[in-house]
């Protein structure tokens, strides 16, 4: 099943009425599919899901635009994409400068609900009503964004990559599973089960919300916050990569190397364990520490720790405010 939203007559006759003219046309289409739970977006689409017991998406497009959009059905995937590179540069002329407004590119999904959003390119994915399931599968590219979705699902899975950013507020008893990579940003606020985050590049991951552990593995550049009261947390970090975490929490474990620095003077946290290897630990008033530094590690902690030292080598341990 493939369509193209197109009226090619009507199109080349807006055309010719100018700019101003065929700025202020749009068209409007419903397209109707079997049973689907996923979407796949291309291009600068506003993504509205609704949720509805009829599976339709209605687009709502600009008319000299409407030739390059094309939807299709995949088995339980609703696949949409705009193929820019195909426009005319004639029809591109209508949608440059600052005077002129961007194009209307806007589709509503409608559907019980939705187990997978992919988006690419520069679309915009927005629910306002909550979204419930089994499971829940963002993945994200280039400038795609999320910016409002809720959801009570059992397993989320989000995949950030490039310049994409996610803005979610969500009810997982089961596990929530984040990756980031490139510039990309993810911001999620809830109660969770389990939590697991991995980050690269320059990326950016916060986490808000109570979980029963939490496990967090960092690299590059990325930043990592977490903010929860939890049962067991691990911290993985690396390179140049900073992770802070607050709340409390039964036990804590991080692995540190390279020059990652680990920020937990808000964790109120009874044993805290560090394996450092030329990495940095800001740790607050805690009962116990268990160390093993290596490499220039370096631990600055608050209080009078009791400590347990497995190994010191080349490192430093030293009270808060020392450096």
């Amino acid at each position: 099943m493939k369509k193209a939203l197109t009226l090619a007559a009507l199109a080349a006759a807006i055309l010719a009425l100018g700019a101003a003219s065929a700025s202020a046309q749009t068209l409007e289409r419903n397209g109707d599919f079997s049973a689907f739970d996923a979407i796949n977006v291309t291009g600068p689409f506003e993504v509205n899901f609704v949720p509805s017991e009829k599976y339709t998406v209605k687009f709502v497009v600009e008319a000299v635009l409407a030739d390059f959009v094309v939807y299709t059905q995949r088995e339980n995937a609703v696949y949409v994409t705009y193929s820019d590179k195909d426009v005319p540069k004639e029809v591109k002329k209508i949608f440059k400068g600052r005077k002129n407004p961007d194009p209307t590119m806007q589709m509503t999904v409608y559907a019980p609900r939705l187990s997978e959003i992919v988006l690419n390119g520069a679309a915009v994915f927005n629910a306002d009503a909550e979204i419930t399931g089994d499971k829940l599968d963002i993945s994200l590219t280039e400038k795609a964004k999320v910016a409002t979705l809720r959801a009570r699902v059992e397993n989320v899975g989000i995949n950030l990559k490039n310049k994409a950013s996610a803005t979610l507020s969500l009810d997982v008893p089961g596990s929530l599973a984040v990756w980031t990579e490139g510039a990309s940003n993810a911001r999620i606020a809830g109660k969770f089960g389990s939590v697991s985050t991995v980050s690269a590049g320059s990326s950016t991951i916060v986490v808000e919300g109570d979980s029963e552990e939490v496990a967090v593995k960092s690299e590059g550049s990325s930043q990592v916050s977490v903010k929860s009261k939890t049962g067991k947390a691990r911290i993985e970090s690396g390179n140049t990569s900073k992770v802070s975490m607050e709340g409390s929490a039964q036990e804590l474990e991080v692995l540190g190397k390279n020059n990652s620095v680990a920020d937990l003077r808000k964790l109120d946290v009874d044993t805290v364990t560090l394996s450092l290897n030329s990495s940095t630990a800001h740790v607050g008033n805690k009962n116990k520490l268990v160390l093993e530094l290596t490499g220039g590690a370096e631990v600055f902690y608050e209080g009078n720790p009791e400590m347990s030292v497995v190994k010191i080598v080349k490192s430093t341990l030293a009270p808060s405010g020392s450096k």
